[in-house]
């Protein structure tokens, strides 16, 4: 309250209340930006994590996170819960970083220009520290159809950059879910023992590759193989 009257600024409740992930236990609060350089002259309470200088940097995610919504369809960054209009994604926001970014540009974003360029508004703060929005209107995906040839060198390459590393990435996802789905298949079919009674060990003795080993007489250092297709 001190905070908002020395500002003269209203803040939804909710924005200022601490949300608990139900899953984990962590504890999540939004920080607040101030305009102020350098340190503040009044005595604020202790607070849980320190003030962010505003910036343009920003105003420039908020741009991104507006126009990834734009250019996925309307799918949000960010999701919110439908009953009680809370973002559901703390987690996701306080651990972002490149890795993250690009699964969710390449996962709901298929214009490869628009990809292209949400990768560098979306990049974590210190990636981005550098980019304008002089910069970010000069890219071609906010270039006029007309003025933009098939030919031209620049939006090519990144066309061509960006239609090959989803084409990896999808490649790399299809193993990936190719891997899960063969260890659950031996997962369905395994039955793990911890101990075997005296009705499996019976069972292992007299299998016909047992026995057969027995009327042939092999050694420890027999070849190992089936010997009950013998």
């Amino acid at each position: 309250n001190k905070v908002k009257t020395f500002c003269n600024v209203h803040i939804q409740e909710g924005l200022m209340e601490p949300w608990i992930d139900p899953n984990s236990g962590d504890v999540y609060v939004a920080r607040c930006y101030y305009g102020q350089e350098g340190n503040l002259d009044i005595d604020l309470p202790p607070l849980p994590y320190e003030l962010i200088v505003s910036s343009p940097t920003v105003d420039i995610w908020s741009f991104g996170v507006l126009m990834f919504q734009l250019c996925a369809g309307g799918h949000p960054l960010f999701p919110a819960n439908t009953r009680t209009g809370h973002m559901v994604s703390y987690g996701t926001i306080s651990s972002w970083n490149k890795g993250i970014a690009e699964n969710m540009i390449y996962d709901h974003v298929r214009n490869p220009l628009a990809q292209d360029i949400l990768l560098h508004i979306l990049a974590p703060a210190v990636e981005r520290k550098s980019l304008t929005m002089d910069t970010i209107l000069s890219h071609p995906f906010f270039k006029s159809p007309d003025s933009l040839s098939k030919r031209n060198p620049v939006m090519k390459r990144i066309v061509d950059q960006r239609l090959a590393e989803s084409k990896l990435r999808r490649q790399r996802m299809d193993r990936q879910t190719k891997a899960r789905e063969d260890e659950q298949w031996i997962n369905n079919r395994t039955i793990t023992l911890d101990r075997s009674d005296l009705s499996t060990t019976m069972k292992l003795l007299h299998s016909p590759t047992e026995i057969m080993k027995v009327v042939l007489n092999a050694t420890e250092a027999a070849p190992q193989f089936p010997y009950g297709f013998i």
